[in-house]
């Protein structure tokens, strides 16, 4: 699960399996809610940059595979990766690099859209995210203080998760399930 702390501006997110005492290294550390949309171009670079070879690898949730170069991945026997153009659906995947065969610096990719109501109070409504699409089930949604307008929600609607701040209304229609 996701772990906040406002701050500092960073994040790590793990799985808790069982019981009992857990620590996390800084690679587990991420700027948080940095605003990258599913169009935008990202990049992963590994710490220190030092090695002799380098390898990609993504995690969808069935082990690590190694990466090849496509129209979405570049950089994949570098130091840095890029991804441009991934779907949502690619939001919660791993990656590291195996720098000498030793993995390294894994990185979780998530897709925040945030609320800004520039057109009205529909969520279904593209130009009203920040990544100007609707946000779907994979996505991770903000709804930040200090607008003029919120959302409303008529219909149900199924993301990964949900960050409302400090004194943000939002108004769900009688059924309307929000999972």
């Amino acid at each position: 699960f996701p772990s906040h702390d406002t701050n500092n501006g960073y994040f790590a997110e793990f799985q808790v399996t069982e019981s009992g005492e857990y620590w996390f290294g800084k690679n587990l550390l991420q700027p948080t809610f940095t605003g990258k949309c599913p169009a935008d171009a990202i990049s992963y670079s590994v710490s220190g940059g030092l090695g002799t070879t380098f390898q990609w690898q993504v995690d969808t949730g069935s082990g690590y595979t190694n990466l090849a170069e496509s129209a979405i991945y570049s950089g994949t026997t570098s130091s840095t990766i890029t991804i441009t153009g991934a779907p949502g659906t690619y939001s919660g995947n791993r990656y590291r690099c195996m720098v000498d065969g030793i993995a390294r610096d894994e990185r979780i990719l998530r897709f925040y859209y945030y609320w800004s109501g520039s057109m009205d109070n529909n969520w279904f409504q593209a130009a009203n995210w920040s990544c100007n699409e609707i946000p779907g089930e994979t996505a991770d949604v903000i709804i930040p203080a200090g607008l003029s307008r919120y959302p409303s929600v008529n219909s149900n609607v199924r993301i990964r998760s949900l960050k409302i701040l400090t004194n943000v209304p939002l108004q769900l229609a009688s059924g309307t399930i929000l999972s």
